[in-house]
């Protein structure tokens, strides 16, 4: 049996620090195809919410001066949107980035966790709203 790394239950929600609760206004929450917001549970009442990135893809820039590659970023935004802001996920850390975000492999279910194929980061790929960046999700 492969060995599976330790996987921990997030939700994609960015705490709202004024209001004291956590919000799932997607422009808050999502910022592109890769990155947004996460909160985690890391286990003996210890919780966070951080700055993710997704590890192991990149996808298209919504800033870029190009009008097709702001579309296609777009729909890779709208992608992961729409299979992970306000569920509870199942995340594994892989680090953290120079600009001090988690590099997160996420899972839609518990079940999936560990096969990097049913990872969303991987389907974000297989949809072609991403492409591997720094070699394999795992």
């Amino acid at each position: 049996m492969a060995f599976i790394p330790y996987c921990y239950p997030a939700w994609i929600k960015k705490m709202d620090w004024k209001l004291g609760q956590l919000t799932v206004d997607p422009d808050k929450t999502i910022h592109d195809g890769d990155s947004g917001y996460a909160f985690l549970d890391r286990g003996e009442r210890e919780y966070g919410n951080s700055l993710f990135r997704l590890y192991g893809i990149n996808t298209p820039e919504l800033n870029d001066k190009d009008p097709e590659v702001r579309v296609r970023a777009i729909a890779a935004r709208d992608f992961l949107r729409s299979k992970i802001l306000g569920k509870q996920v199942w995340v594994r850390s892989m680090g953290m980035e120079k600009y001090g975000r988690l590099l997160l492999i996420i899972w839609e279910n518990l079940a999936d966790t560990g096969d990097s194929v049913k990872s969303v980061n991987a389907q974000l790929i297989q949809a072609n709203h991403a492409i591997a960046f720094m070699g394999e999700l795992m």
